[in-house]
């Protein structure tokens, strides 16, 4: 009987040994979280580097059908020697200009603009020009708030300034909370129900000075990447041949 209870204390655990492998798994499960953390950055990461070409196909599909960029040409406002009617255009009063040139803003990838008697208001499948659209299924996922600071050339900072609302943004995959302003907010496309948190905008930048042939064109489509932080406005008087993230900006130009 002596002999058996030794076998069986022989064969079993003492506290100290339990204390260690439960550190050591404890330490596995550490591990697996940090390694999970970091493949979920570098998916999001791939996710915005997939959809900013996706944005990109767009908007040279528009230019492929109409021979412009969105807000340049006849698809800026009247008062600019465009044939868009302010009137026609969904901003809040007062902030034509601002909304529709802001860098964050995708509505004419979604609906044409122009009026109905226009040339290029509508596809022709004979001349096989005009809007085509809309270009990008995903876009128009919310309304956005932007600050006026940011420049259609890349300078500025879209935290600051006054707020443009109701932009038709499309959304980075990172993930972030408005700030404390209000800006870089979102709502759903009803514009009544706020987002707590949801990606930064993808920004387009450079479209007035924009050629296919043109190997120097900064036309450009940003994401602030992972950090939420918009920090290529070195962009807006550097090099713009420079193409590549800055910070950990995503970057990609139209005619490269």
């Amino acid at each position: 009987m002596k002999r058996q209870a030794s076998a069986i204390s022989q064969c079993g655990f003492t506290l100290i040994e339990l204390l260690v492998v439960i550190a050591i798994l404890a330490g596995l499960g550490g591990l697996l979280v940090v390694a999970y953390d970091g493949t979920q950055g570098v998916v999001k990461t791939q996710s915005a580097m997939f959809e900013i070409a996706e944005v990109k196909k767009a908007l040279l599909r528009f230019h492929r059908d109409t021979g412009f960029l969105p807000g340049t040409g006849p698809f800026d406002l009247e008062a600019n020697g465009g044939a868009v009617r302010e009137s026609d255009v969904p901003a809040p009063a007062g902030q034509a200009d601002e909304w529709l040139h802001s860098p964050a803003n995708f509505w004419q990838l979604l609906e044409s603009s122009l009026p109905p008697d226009h040339a290029l208001s509508t596809w022709d499948p004979v001349t096989r020009r005009g809007w085509n659209g809309p270009y990008f299924e995903t876009a128009g996922n919310g309304l956005l708030v932007i600050g006026t600071d940011l420049g259609t050339d890349g300078s500025g900072d879209p935290k600051l300034g006054d707020p443009v609302p109701a932009l038709f943004g499309i959304a980075d995959p990172y993930v972030r909370e408005p700030t404390d302003t209000g800006l870089l907010g979102w709502t759903d496309l009803s514009g009544s129900n706020p987002r707590d948190r949801w990606g930064r905008p993808y920004l387009l930048f450079g479209v007035d000075a924009f050629s296919l042939h043109n190997g120097e064109s900064p036309a450009r489509i940003v994401s602030s990447g992972e950090n939420g932080v918009y920090e290529s406005q070195v962009l807006a008087d550097g090099n713009p041949t420079n193409d590549g993230s800055i910070g950990d900006d995503l970057v990609l130009y139209l005619a490269r």
